[in-house]
């Protein structure tokens, strides 16, 4: 039984792969794979400094200046790249599977 998914009802099939993917070797997929993963921790890296700033910020403008809010970083751009990745990764791994990597 296949526990690695639980959304998962079905074997993995070549239709489930664009055919460039299809084509990756299982060092190619592992390389992606490491590399994904290091830009994922580098932008929540990002993601939690720019937390901890836009809390500063929103503390010192509430409490004393309010043009201090022009400080605060919105994250949608690092969360959007972060998403796009993982799914990303759901693919590479699954290709691992059923690559037999």
């Amino acid at each position: 039984m296949d526990t690695t998914s639980l959304n998962r009802e079905r074997d993995l099939r070549h239709d489930d792969f664009a055919p460039e993917d299809l084509s990756r070797t299982c060092d190619a997929i592992a390389a992606e794979t490491k590399e994904n993963a290091q830009v994922i921790a580098k932008l929540q890296g990002e993601v939690l400094a720019n937390r901890e700033q836009n809390q500063a910020a929103l503390y010192f403008a509430s409490v004393i200046f309010l043009p201090a809010l022009a400080a605060v970083k919105p994250e949608t751009a690092e969360r959007d790249v972060i998403s796009a990745l993982q799914k990303r990764q759901d693919v590479l791994n699954n290709l691992g599977k059923f690559s037999r990597c």
